[in-house]
């Protein structure tokens, strides 16, 4: 068994791989005090971040495609976050209001777009007016987004 581990203000979300003599069976490990919760999801999910309520976000892939698919646990369900077309949908952080912000890959053109899934409005998902290749790392409780964008330059050492 393998696990990783996030915390936050008396919660717990980790993951788990049972190995089985013909299967593998992938976990997600929710703590609220001392009681745990087991979900079994389809392929490897990660835990990113969890706020002060206990919701946890996360990645995960859609089924049968290995594409990004961000993913939401609250009130003892796991739920699929709406996304848009993209290569690959990521979450980054979560405020305590439930606000979300992550960021996925155009189809079209490949650059990054940053992205908000706002608790006011359940089952949305907004794209950010934030410059190319936005990438949100963090949103504080007043909804500040903190991140980075542009091309990424290397310089050689």
């Amino acid at each position: 068994m393998s696990v990783t581990v996030r915390t936050r203000s008396g919660y717990v979300a980790g993951t788990a791989l049972r190995r089985g003599e013909i299967d593998n069976q992938y976990l997600l490990l929710f703590w609220d005090g001392q009681r745990v919760t087991e979900v079994e999801v389809p392929a490897m999910a990660e835990p990113v971040d969890i706020n002060a309520g206990g919701v946890v976000i996360g990645n995960g892939s859609a089924p049968g495609t290995g594409i990004g698919q961000p993913w939401i646990y609250r009130d003892g369900k796991l739920e699929q976050l709406p996304v848009l077309p993209s290569t690959g949908i990521v979450v980054s952080a979560i405020n305590d209001a439930g606000d979300i912000v992550g960021y996925g890959s155009d189809i079209v053109d490949g650059e990054y777009v940053g992205l908000r899934w706002p608790a006011a409005r359940p089952g949305t998902v907004e794209v950010l007016d934030a410059p190319v290749d936005a990438q949100p790392s963090g949103i504080t409780d007043n909804g500040t987004i903190v991140g980075s964008a542009g091309p990424a330059r290397w310089t050689g050492c």
